[in-house]
């Protein structure tokens, strides 16, 4: 996922903090934890970007520097997918764990960063593929395989890395965040890694006061929902194989599909016709009626089968 201004990474963030602070654990200031939801994101964002610098390992392809993929929601190509399932849950929680230790609030919110920025990562088709029911923005959709990452030509993946889309099985193109008018992600699977982001924020807030122990133990709980490996278990990418690009081909024309039924809204259903006004026969008047004070005439419909007349209180005559 890219930090293309007021898109990737940057619209997941806003979008998830502004889950957080609809949830109502906000203070009668609007503020949680002493921020507004403005400074709360300006902050985390700032931390979660960092995770991106380019002075850092976020460059560096999987093969020669394994560990930092879990840092990008990415796999190890020298492990199997479940353990990279594991070791990138593991290294959130480690984060969140870190976060709560205290110290400055630049600390805490560093490690808090680091956290939503690994998550967020995870749910782009260009760190992992997800079950498709994170494309109707299921946080808990479970995760299938992990791509490769390489900026470099690979013959034995069969990829040319920066000279085209693919580096690796890292394909850059699930990397850009669609979003709408307001900066409101368009895709499923991002509209997924908001809810996953805000509900790993709202977990930190509830136990942020508590014990480590119960706070681990919270987090895990919360955190685990987003790493759970699919039926069949989880693949690694270590190739791109006409498997994998069937599989990448087919997510990419559901996210242009997407595209295209947001640019091009189905028209609103007309209403439904009035039913006409039934013509009466106001034939009259109702002697009963004119005798109480009152001008009433028939209310049957127009050219009644009946030779009487009836108004609307009920009185009938010839």
């Amino acid at each position: 996922m890219d930090q293309k201004e007021g898109a990737g990474h940057h619209a997941i963030t806003r979008a998830a903090v502004h889950e957080f602070f609809a949830s109502g654990r906000a203070d009668a200031s609007g503020r949680i934890d002493g921020m507004t939801e403005d400074e709360y994101f300006h902050t985390l964002d700032a931390a979660q970007e960092h995770a991106d610098r380019w002075y850092g390992p976020t460059t560096h392809p999987a093969w020669e520097d394994p560990d930092a993929q879990r840092e990008h929601g990415m796999a190890d190509p020298y492990h199997s997918g479940q353990w990279n399932v594991d070791t990138d849950r593991r290294f959130v929680e480690s984060e969140l764990s870190q976060a709560h230790e205290g110290g400055a609030r630049a600390t805490e919110m560093g490690h808090l960063g680091a956290a939503a920025h690994a998550l967020e990562d995870s749910y782009s088709e260009a760190h992992a593929f997800r079950g498709r029911s994170a494309n109707q923005g299921d946080p808990n959709a479970p995760i299938e395989s992990f791509n490769v990452f390489d900026p470099i030509p690979n013959p034995n993946m069969g990829t040319w890395g920066k000279f085209g889309d693919e580096q690796g099985t890292h394909d850059e193109r699930f990397d850009t965040t669609a979003v709408d008018a307001h900066g409101n992600p368009i895709h499923g699977t991002d509209q997924a890694a908001v809810h996953a982001t805000a509900q790993l924020l709202e977990s930190y807030h509830d136990h942020r006061g508590e014990s480590m122990a119960q706070a681990n133990a919270a987090n895990h709980e919360t955190v685990d929902r987003f790493y759970q490996p699919a039926e069949g278990g989880v693949g690694v990418n270590r190739a791109a194989t006409p498997e994998w690009r069937a599989d990448r081909d087919a997510r990419l024309q559901e996210h242009r599909a997407e595209d295209d039924a947001h640019a091009h809204p189905a028209p609103a259903a007309a209403p439904a016709p009035t039913p006409a006004a039934t013509a009466v026969c106001g034939y009259g008047p109702c002697a009963e009626c004119q005798a109480a004070g009152r001008s009433a005439m028939c209310a049957q419909p127009s050219g009644h089968e009946q030779n009487w007349h009836t108004c609307a209180t009920g009185h009938s005559w010839y």
